[in-house]
């Protein structure tokens, strides 16, 4: 009795100050305005979503889980300790294989505004690229399965959302906070504070173990963000079960640990297919009378948890689905694995490389030895000399060369005291454009000719004999030979290699090393490290340090990956070894022999006839894995033998493996749908948008079209929906391509589109709802969101006398601000970025109004309908339709889009008449031809200014950021005008349409299937003059938005030029793809990671371009073409080793040298002998690259690595057997060029 006393009062306590504190007055003043408040659900992410999101908080534990209808599982349980250091468990289970490893262990990064964005732990990678809505979650590593047995595992996926995050703790409701008060009444308080969250969403990930066949999965996921098990004096979670039915329904049902006690409180809540949240209390039926099926999946193998996977028949609603029960094995505060104290998590990196800063004495230094600490600064002795000079301080089993640098100090210096020199540098910087090779060349050859006038100053001379004198004696018996080889700052970075751009001299003796300083100082300048640095928007004038080294000559010399760099396998440590220097492979002119040794050193694979040692393959190997785990990352290694000795000569990260691979830039932006049996179609969207989204253009548009469209759908249907911040529910993308979910748009009212089906033919001109089709809507919502026909009244009744003319009004003063934002004047990045939100904030008021406009339209195209059908329901006859088709082709309004062929026509007899016609034939380039027509003085200069101020910001793809308007290019537009004039002069003269206009009551009289009079006639006349007014006012509005859609373009565009001006973009149209972090990310720190991105995103969106899609989907859409490179006939096929896996066809372009190589297109896949530095400038270009001869390390393989261009190497006899114009299929996949003869049909 006393309990439930104590639980009354507790229940009261906790409602009244819920109230009064956070929720009840706030949220009935906001609960009638938030869905007008439209520009909350699209803004981009704030600096608090960021901070919510970033790992690594103290006590923090991060799970995430998912499953798929089959059964399998992945499932990751993260906690932190302090410093951002972190433990967690793995595993995944991939039908009858369950794959797991050791306890993960591993940091999170800080990134440079503070936050940690990404999670390291073992073979797991977890990055944040929009908080709330897009996670990449890598796995690349060696994992057991059930047997024991080592497997190679690559798993690649985004996470995507399907809710907005839900703090589970701070939202619980006052029924469920008095049960948890009744265990700790002090406890239960501070949860208000809490920010806990869940939120659920799909994994869409590419499963491959070893070589097998690549899987694809969408794991129904959970991601639950809490407190871990050593947050000793808060409430955690202990256990926790999830459920995701095959409608879309989750259930979340969570078992709480409170401070020194043993007792725990369950509760649930169910987020209901048809969105719709209801908390569930104690043992209620969504549970109780669920049915577990048989054989389930069950993993007890972690000391510390279990985890099952049930197959459930859900009784709620008679469907099936599948659970996920996460329960602890020990007490969950004692688990011996998350166990001690903080001290612990500093013992994950104790064998890094710490980074070590020179101080201001040890800078001014101009020369520095290998062994000096201060050689370890990259930002003094550039990345190569740091590098070495960090190998130094580990040498055991090998020697790095003994050695010196020059220090950038030295180079600073020396331009310093040639001020001539130094302004011809500063010169180059502001002047050079990107593009412009001749310029390029040209400064390459004043600046490189700069440096031959200016030899090395004294002091500087004095130093360099010291440091021979010191660490070459010459009273030894042989006169030493040097290695003189560039260290850029930056260079060997972990973003970004620019290895071997710059100049390295062999061979060099004593007297000659000052010169070959001044040359490799030089090389800074190089034509194709320029071109390097524009492409990667890097500075083109890091400083350069010199690393002068005794030369290792004689013997053999190769380069060791410590992962295997084509699948990134770190079981496999790959060698490449050839005879004499290592120059003839690094530039790919000689093939080596390659040799692959386990991780664990028990199984040596290599050519029969190579003759390199396997006891030096095994200490190499050691010193790799040495390596790796001195510097943090797989090393990329150059080594030389001589006498069984090992000399290493450089060490660097391998830029490549993490990569993102063409499959993950496919599916980077899709959207997620709550339901696997969804269906989507191109109906209407397909039509205006017919294009896929680029990466900005998804940020800016993308959010604006679902949230509004769907706004205007709850409020014209009445329905009891929520908007989400982070879901796209009604237009979700996929591979950038826009689609309309039916389920969601029009299936909410299942019963009341099964009847009518006159909304199907408004959308696509034809009957798309099958039986199968609203039988899921039925399952989805079913009976809900059900209206009733008062209500509906209501609705539309306002929507036809008040609402349109709102509509009409607020699109029209979007308008006008847009226009005045137009003129506003933004002289730095930060003003145009803010100028791009206010236009972004003034499209999404134009499409919330186009999109109630456009239901006023559909409202009043149905109310048509049922006139002319004579009943509210039933199907659209062949004759009915040929009525409303009458209507609607006699509309007396002015169509704006109607007005574009008929001014054009006006325009081509203005020109005729006076007198224009050749001379406008004559000009071929079209913004010309415009601006001829433009600067005449007569009615066709007033006629074309007219039509350029009317519809110049039209144009093809013109609701979309990376469309053309007539007004950027007006090719298409004077295209079609000289067809018409052509037409004209064929035809002898200007035919002259006489428009008639029709009455209403004429128009009714020549329907054949209707017929009214009396009080019936007169309603009937009203609605189609509304009907009419519902097309006039949706096109003008159209037109409107595009001309806000067209400004918004402009100002992304000069953002772009503004960021080409600082060498941030080598076109100014590259800012389409990228996202608008990406953009505040590369402003601040040129991350060279985004040029990657940006790069292959451009590459990825030609293919996307070409996909096609059946007019409706079951679930997520496949492109039709996804076999287009599948049986082909050849006549020949070659093959050799895959570097860079996909799969292209194109046009061969086959250069047997650079010459002929000049003459590649853009598209073409080039196939030659080798390449080296002076192809670099091709890569952005082509689609594929082939080689007769190279490696691993060649400079073809680690510069399509880079690109992501497929690439196959050592393909005997390509430049002789292909010739160029032939059609090929290049299948890295396979190793594999074939010739394309006939595609069969």
């Amino acid at each position: 009795m006393l309990e439930l006393i104590l639980f009354g009062f507790y229940w009261l306590y906790f409602r009244i100050s819920r109230f009064f504190l956070n929720e009840g007055a706030k949220n009935l003043r906001e609960r009638g305005r938030e869905l007008w408040n439209i520009k909350r659900y699209y803004q981009t992410a704030s600096f608090e979503d960021w901070d919510r999101e970033s790992f690594g908080k103290k006590h923090e534990r991060i799970i995430l889980q998912g499953t798929t209808k089959n059964e399998d599982l992945f499932f990751v349980d993260l906690s932190f300790g302090k410093s951002g250091k972190g433990k967690g468990r793995l595993l995944i289970k991939v039908g009858d294989n369950v794959f797991s490893g050791p306890e993960l262990v591993g940091e999170a990064v800080l990134s440079s505004n503070g936050i940690c964005t990404i999670l390291v732990l073992g073979p797991l990678t977890i990055e944040i690229r929009d908080p709330f809505k897009r996670w990449r979650v890598t796995v690349r590593g060696t994992l057991s399965d059930q047997n024991g047995k080592r497997h190679f595992v690559r798993f690649l996926s985004w996470w995507h959302p399907t809710s907005d995050e839900v703090y589970f703790l701070a939202n619980l409701d006052a029924y469920q906070l008095a049960s948890a008060a009744l265990v700790d009444f002090d406890s239960t308080t501070k949860l208000r504070n809490r920010e806990d969250y869940l939120q659920w969403g799909v994994l869409r990930s590419k499963i491959v173990v070893d070589d097998e066949e690549e899987r694809f999965l969408d794991f129904r996921t959970l991601k639950m963000k809490t407190l871990s098990r050593k947050a000793e004096d808060s409430i955690i979670v202990d256990d926790f079960s999830s459920f995701n039915s095959e409608f879309g329904d989750r259930v979340i049902w969570l078992t709480l640990g409170f401070p020194e006690s043993s007792k725990t409180v369950n509760f649930g809540e169910l987020f209901g297919s048809d969105h719709i949240r209801q908390k569930i209390y104690g043992n209620e039926e969504y549970l109780s009378t669920s049915k577990f099926l048989p054989n389930p999946f069950k993993y007890s193998r972690f000391p510390e948890l279990s985890i099952g996977v049930f197959r459930v028949q859900w009784s709620h609603k008679d469907c099936e689905g599948v659970s996920v029960q996460v329960k602890n094995i020990q007490d969950m505060r004692m688990s011996i694995s998350y166990s001690g104290d903080d001290k612990e998590d500093d013992k994950v990196m104790v064998n890094r490389i710490r980074r070590y800063e020179a101080g201001v004495l040890e800078k001014m230094e101009l020369t520095l030895p290998l062994s000096h600490r201060a050689a370890q600064d990259p930002d003094l002795a550039g990345g190569k000399g740091s590098n070495l000079a960090k190998l130094s301080t580990l040498q055991n089993k090998f020697t790095v060369p003994s050695g010196f640098i020059v220090t950038v100090s030295a180079f600073e210096r020396h331009l310093s005291s040639h001020p001539e020199l130094q302004n011809l540098i500063n010169e180059m910087k502001s002047t050079l454009q990107p593009g412009d090779e001749k310029s390029v060349l040209s400064w390459e050859s004043k600046i490189s000719a700069g440096f031959r006038n200016y030899p090395v100053s004294k002091k500087l001379s004095d130093s360099i004999d010291f440091q021979l004198k010191k660490l070459f004696p010459s009273s030894h018996s042989e006169p030493f030979l040097f290695a003189v080889r560039s260290s850029a700052v930056g260079e060997d970075g972990s973003e970004l290699s620019s290895a071997g751009q710059l100049e390295t001299f062999l061979n060099i003796e004593r007297d000659d090393i000052p010169e070959k300083i001044i040359l490799c100082w030089a090389s800074n300048y190089r034509r194709e490290i320029l071109n390097y640095r524009i492409q990667n928007g890097q500075l083109l004038d890091p400083p350069v340090a010199v690393v002068v080294q005794r030369l290792v000559s004689g013997g053999q010399s190769g380069v060791m990956f410590t992962n295997d760099p084509v699948k990134g396998d770190p079981n496999k440590i790959a060698i490449n070894v050839i005879e004499g220097l290592g120059e003839a492979l690094v530039s790919g002119q000689q093939t080596p022999d390659e040799i692959t040794i386990s991780r664990n050193l028990d199984a040596i694979s290599k050519p029969e006839k190579c003759q390199f040692p396997d006891e030096i393959v095994v200490e190499l190997a050691k010193l790799g894995i040495l390596f790796e785990q001195s510097f943090g990352k797989p090393q990329d290694v150059e080594f030389a033998v001589r006498n069984k000795e090992i000399y290493i000569l450089q060490s660097r990260d391998i830029t490549s493996l993490d990569l993102e691979t063409d499959w993950e830039f496919e599916h980077e932006f899709d959207a997620t749908l709550i339901a696997d049996r969804d269906y989507l179609t191109t109906a209407n969207v397909g039509e205006v948008m017919p294009a896929p989204f680029t990466p900005l253009g998804d940020a800016l548009i993308a959010d604006l079209y679902d949230r509004c469209v769907k706004l205007m759908v709850i409020e014209a249907n009445g329905l009891n929906s929520p908007l989400y911040r982070h879901v796209r529910v009604g237009f979700p993308t996929y591979r950038q391509r826009m689609f309309l979910n039916l389920t969601e748009m029009f299936l909410q009212n299942w019963m009341t589109v099964g009847k009518d089906r006159t909304s199907e033919y408004n959308l696509a001109g034809q009957k798309i709802l099958t039986d199968e089709i609203i039988k899921t809507g039925k399952g989805r919502f079913g009976y809900r969101h059900q209206r009733s026909a008062l209500k509906s009244m209501f609705i539309m009744t306002r929507l036809l006398f008040i609402k349109v003319r709102n509509y009409t009004k607020n699109i029209k003063e979007a308008l006008k601000e847009v226009k005045r934002l137009e003129t506003k004047e933004s002289n730095s990045i930060e003003a145009q970025f803010e100028l791009i939100e206010q236009l972004r904030d003034r499209l999404g008021e134009m499409v919330k109004s186009h999109s109630g406009i456009s239901m006023f339209s559909s409202f009043t195209y149905v109310l048509v309908a049922i006139f002319v059908r004579g009943s509210p329901e039933g199907d659209l006859s062949p004759e009915v339709l040929a009525d409303i088709a009458t209507i609607y082709a006699e509309n007396p309004l002015e169509l704006v889009s109607a007005d574009v062929p008929k001014a054009m026509r006006k325009l081509a007899k203005t020109i005729i008449e006076n007198g224009h016609l050749e001379g406008f034939l004559e000009i071929e380039n079209p913004k010309n031809a415009v601006e001829y027509l433009r600067n005449q003085k007569d009615s066709t200069g007033e006629e074309i200014n007219r039509f350029m101020e009317i519809h110049g910001h039209r144009g093809i793809n013109e609701l979309l950021l990376h469309g053309v308007s007539w007004q950027e290019n007006p090719f298409q537009l004077v295209l079609n005008l000289k067809g018409i004039l052509n037409s004209i002069k064929e035809n002898q003269g200007y035919e002259h349409v006489e428009e008639k206009t029709v009455s209403t009551d004429e128009l009714i009289n020549r329907l054949k299937n209707v017929t009214v009079e009396g009080n019936k006639r007169r309603f009937f006349k009203f609605f189609i003059n509304q009907a009419h007014k519902g097309v006039y006012l949706r096109e003008s509005a159209k037109s409107d938005l595009v001309y806000g859609t067209h400004s918004l373009r402009q100002s992304c565009l000069k953002l772009g030029s503004m960021l080409k001006e600082k060498g941030l973009l080598s076109n100014e149209k590259s800012i389409l793809f990228l996202t608008i972090n990406e953009i505040h990310e590369l402003v601040e720190n040129r991350n060279p990671r985004i040029f990657h991105r940006m790069r292959r995103r451009e590459k990825v969106f030609e293919t996307q371009m070409e996909q096609r899609y059946d007019f409706v989907c079951a679930g997520y859409p496949k492109p039709k073409d996804l076999s287009k490179f599948k049986d082909f006939d050849s006549d020949v096929e070659l093959k050799g080793t895959a570097v860079c896996e996909g799969i292209v066809t194109g046009r061969a372009r086959v250069a047997k040298n650079l010459s002929e190589a000049f003459e590649t297109k853009p598209g073409e896949i080039l196939i030659t002998q080798y390449t080296d530095i002076g192809w670099s400038p091709l890569f952005p270009i082509i689609k594929g690259l082939v080689t007769e001869i190279g490696g691993l390390l060649s400079h073809g393989s680690v510069v399509a690595r880079e690109y992501g261009l497929p690439c196959v190497i050592a393909v005997n006899g390509a430049t002789d057997v292909f010739k160029t114009g032939d059609e090929i299929l290049l299948d890295a996949k396979k190793g594999v060029v074939r010739r394309i003869v006939e595609e069969k049909k």
